[in-house]
């Protein structure tokens, strides 16, 4: 993930006074290096990708040539295409049939590296089936039930054998996870889609102050409970006391999509500038930070604190654009 670039628009006039310009024109904002995001149930790349390529989908098709980095979530992901840099990829079920000329890292329930696959640098896979036909030129790293090799490895190879009851529980929470992070992605969608102005400016202020939306957050966080509880406990504000839970449970969920945006504004800035991240699209930037949120907090042993961290600080904005909706 490392630029998006926006394509600017033609001059109209001259196109329309000289037809033919107006053809050259547009083959060269079409021939303008830019990176690719699709994110829908069936994704195809059909054409070349100039830059980096992030696909989120049921199915993943990438048949095209990617001149740079490849991250890739799905149900089945189909790598055909060749990738001059890395490719991270997690699905259920992950197919590489080209050269890749960076490095690999997967998390998939089945790998499979055909034999016309040839991995120029390392290779690091978590899955319960892997089958390696092609040539590996770097190290590979593999956690895995099963382990069949019968391509090429050129460099050291480190393989732990997994027991099958920890990959059938891990393929459980593995797939109920991909669910959350579908369901983070399209509620986000309809954030962003709704208060797009709001959500800008709020997490702009939080950046610019997060220790004061992190207190709000640890307040919201510890004290709604305690009222909540209270009101449950007596007959005339129990109905307002369910709404309030309600409420609540929401206000849990959309923090983390909050803190996503943020996150994805860090990452565009380290890449981009300040300058440029601040006018890159609220909608890729919400999508590009909810993935790398939900990998991050999906991390064995410091998973769960991140997680809390997330959901304090998405609170503490949310409660700052209540604030700033009550005094307008």
């Amino acid at each position: 993930m490392k630029k998006i670039a926006i394509l600017l628009f033609v001059l109209l006039f001259p196109c329309l006074a000289f037809p033919p310009l107006q053809q050259a024109s547009a083959q060269d904002v079409e021939s303008a290096p830019r990176d690719i995001f699709e994110f829908a149930p069936d994704v195809q790349i059909t054409e070349p990708v100039s830059r980096d390529l992030i696909a989120v989908g049921g199915k993943v098709d990438i048949i095209q040539r990617v001149d740079q980095d490849v991250f890739a979530i799905g149900g089945n992901i189909s790598i055909t295409g060749d990738v001059a840099g890395d490719v991270r990829a997690a699905g259920t079920r992950l197919i590489i049939d080209s050269n890749i000329g960076g490095n690999l890292a997967a998390l998939a329930q089945t790998v499979e590296i055909t034999d016309n696959a040839v991995i120029s640098g390392s290779v690091r896979i978590k899955a319960e089936n892997v089958i390696i036909n092609g040539e590996i030129i770097g190290d590979a790293v593999i956690d895995a039930m099963s382990l069949e090799q019968n391509g090429i490895i050129q460099g050291k190879l480190e393989y732990e054998k997994i027991e099958a009851k920890q990959t059938s529980k891990n393929s459980f929470l593995w797939i109920f996870r991909f669910i959350s992070l579908f369901g983070m992605l399209v509620v986000g969608l309809l954030l962003v889609s709704i208060w797009p102005k709001a959500i800008k400016s709020a997490v702009s202020s939080s950046i610019k102050n997060p220790l004061k939306d992190f207190l709000r957050g640890i307040i919201a966080l510890v004290g709604a409970p305690i009222i909540i509880l209270v009101l449950l406990l007596t007959i005339i504000g129990f109905p307002l006391g369910l709404i309030l839970l309600t409420v609540y449970l929401i206000a849990l969920y959309l923090s983390q999509i909050f803190v996503g945006i943020i996150l994805g504004t860090y990452i565009f800035g380290a890449f981009k500038g300040a300058d440029k991240a601040s006018k890159s699209s609220l909608l890729i930037t919400m999508i590009i930070g909810v993935i790398v949120l939900w990998l991050i907090v999906g991390i064995p042993g410091i998973g769960g604190l991140l997680r809390l961290i997330a959901v304090i600080w998405g609170l503490g904005i949310l409660i700052n654009m209540e604030i700033k909706a009550f005094k307008n």
